[in-house]
C-alpha cells in the first residue's frame, strides 16, 4: 500500500469517470455538480453494473451524514486525523479538515473506500510535516475496541478467516453485552456507540471526557481489568488456566464466586451458550472425533461419555450438556467444579485487540463507512437490541442507492448515531 500526503489526492481521486461518455472531461467538482443536484438520475441507473468508486461517489454526495461526523468532536475538529484509503489503494494519513464542509467536499472529490477516525493532536495533522517532533502528540482520543471473529477462528465450527454468519456472530452478539455492561456498570461510561465493522465484526467508542482524555497507562490498566488472564499449560477445560487481575485462577480459587465482573459475564452469556452454541457444539450430527477434542481437558474420559450418550439415547444437547456438569460437580477433584463455568467464558468472553484500545494513535473506521469488499454500511448498533441485530440484513450502498428513499433505509441508524452525540452534551 503506497503512502503519500494530500498533494496525492489530487491525481488519485478522479482516475475513472463514473458518468456516461457525454461526462465533460474535466473532471472537476464543478463538472460533477450538474449530476449530483438531480436526485432523479440516482434511480434511472442500474447500480449493478457501477463499480465501488462511482457508487461511493453518489454515495458521499448524497447521503453520508457529515453533519453527524463533524459534531463528535466539533471544537476541536480541526485538529482531528482522519485517514483515507483510495481505490488504488493509496493509503493517506494525516488529514484535517478545516470544517464540516470542507471535510464534504474533500471526500467526495477523493471517493476513498475507507475512511478512519484518529486522535485529537496538539496541533493540525495536516501540518504535521512542517512542526518539530515535540511539538506535534496525540492528546486526546476515545477509548475504543476492536473485536473481530477472526480472533475466535479456534472454536467457530461454521466459518473460518473472514467467513461470517448468524451462528458465529453469537460470539459478538456475547462480546457486546459482556464489554457493554462492564463498561457501564464498573466504570460509570455513558457515551457509548457501537458500530458493526461492515463485515465479521464490531467497534465500540467511549467518548465520555474522562475515556478521552485517558492516557495509554490508564488504558492498558482498563484492557488488564477487563481481560481474563489466560495462562497456557495447564489443565482446564479448554487447555488454560484463566484468572483476573484482582481475583483468583479457577484452579486456585472460586473465582467465578468471588469476582462480580465473572459471574456477571456468566449469567450475560450462559442464555447464548445453551441456545445457540451448545446445539452446534453437542449436537448428535457431529462427528465423535469431534466432539471429543471439543470436550478434551473439560471431560477426563470424553470418549467414555460419547458412548454413554448413545447408550442412553441422549440426544439432546443441553441434556447432554447436563450429563456433563453433573460429571464435574461429582469430580473428587475440587478445581474441575469450576470447568463448566471456564468452557463457556473461554468461547463468548470477549477476545479484544489490546493494541486497539491502548495506543492513542490508532485509527479506526468511521461510522457510516462502506466496507470496500460486502458493500455493508458500517451502521451504529443498539446493544440493547444486540440479539435482534442481523448483519446480512444491514443497509448496502447498492440498497441505499437505488431507492428513492434511500435515505429512509439510514435513518434507524442515524437516530442512535444522534443519542449518542446527545449524550455528549450531559
Amino acid at each position: 500500500m503506497q503512502a503519500t500526503g494530500m498533494e496525492g489526492i489530487e491525481a488519485a481521486a478522479f482516475q475513472h469517470n463514473w458518468a456516461s461518455s457525454s461526462t465533460p472531461s474535466d473532471p472537476s467538482p464543478t463538472a460533477m455538480t450538474p449530476v449530483v443536484a438531480r436526485p432523479n438520475e440516482f434511480l434511472m441507473m442500474d447500480y449493478s453494473q457501477l463499480d465501488m468508486e462511482e457508487c461511493l461517489l453518489m454515495f458521499y454526495s448524497k447521503f453520508y451524514p457529515f453533519d453527524r461526523i463533524y459534531r463528535v468532536k466539533g471544537p476541536y475538529f480541526t485538529r482531528r486525523e482522519f485517514s483515507m484509503t483510495l481505490a488504488n489503494q493509496t493509503y493517506i494519513r494525516f488529514l484535517s479538515f478545516l470544517g464540516e464542509a470542507d471535510m464534504r467536499e474533500r471526500i467526495v472529490q477523493a471517493k476513498p473506500i475507507k475512511i478512519d477516525i484518529g486522535a485529537i493532536y496538539s496541533a493540525r495533522p495536516s501540518e504535521k510535516k512542517s512542526l518539530m517532533p515535540a511539538s506535534f502528540s496525540a492528546i486526546e482520543r476515545e477509548l475504543v475496541f476492536d473485536i473481530d471473529l477472526t480472533d475466535y477462528d479456534d472454536i467457530r465450527k461454521c466459518c473460518q478467516n473472514k467467513k461470517m454468519c448468524i451462528k458465529c456472530w453469537q460470539y459478538i452478539v456475547a462480546a457486546v453485552k459482556v464489554l457493554d455492561a462492564i463498561l457501564r456498570m464498573d466504570f460509570g461510561f455513558v457515551s457509548i456507540l457501537w458500530v458493526f465493522s461492515g463485515r465479521r465484526g464490531i467497534h465500540c467508542w467511549v467518548a465520555d471526557k474522562r475515556a478521552r482524555t485517558l492516557d495509554s497507562g490508564l488504558r492498558k490498566a482498563i484492557v488488564s481489568y477487563i481481560e481474563i488472564s489466560r495462562s497456557a499449560g495447564k489443565t482446564s477445560g479448554n487447555g488454560a488456566n484463566y484468572s483476573v487481575s484482582n481475583g483468583g485462577s479457577y484452579n486456585n480459587s472460586s473465582a467465578v464466586e468471588s469476582h462480580p465482573m465473572i459471574k456477571r459475564a456468566l449469567s450475560l452469556v450462559s442464555p447464548i451458550f445453551k441456545q445457540k452454541i451448545l446445539p452446534e457444539l453437542l449436537s448428535e450430527d457431529v462427528e465423535n472425533t469431534d466432539l471429543a477434542t471439543s470436550l478434551s481437558g473439560l471431560c477426563p474420559a470424553p470418549n467414555g461419555l460419547i458412548e454413554m450418550w448413545k447408550k442412553e439415547k441422549i440426544c439432546d444437547p443441553l441434556e447432554r450438556w447436563k450429563t456433563i456438569v453433573q460429571q464435574l460437580c461429582t469430580s473428587e477433584k475440587k478445581q474441575r467444579s469450576h470447568l463448566a463455568e471456564e468452557f463457556i467464558l473461554h468461547r463468548l468472553y470477549p477476545r479484544l485487540d489490546s493494541n486497539v484500545s491502548i495506543g492513542l494513535n490508532h485509527l479506526l473506521k468511521a461510522p457510516f463507512c462502506v466496507h470496500p469488499d460486502t458493500g455493508k454500511i458500517c451502521v451504529p448498533i443498539d446493544p440493547a437490541l444486540i440479539d435482534k441485530f442481523d448483519p446480512d440484513m444491514v443497509p448496502t450502498i447498492h440498497s441505499i442507492l437505488s431507492k428513492e428513499n434511500g435515505s429512509d433505509h439510514l435513518q434507524p441508524y442515524l437516530l442512535l448515531m444522534d443519542q449518542f452525540l446527545e449524550s455528549l452534551n450531559k
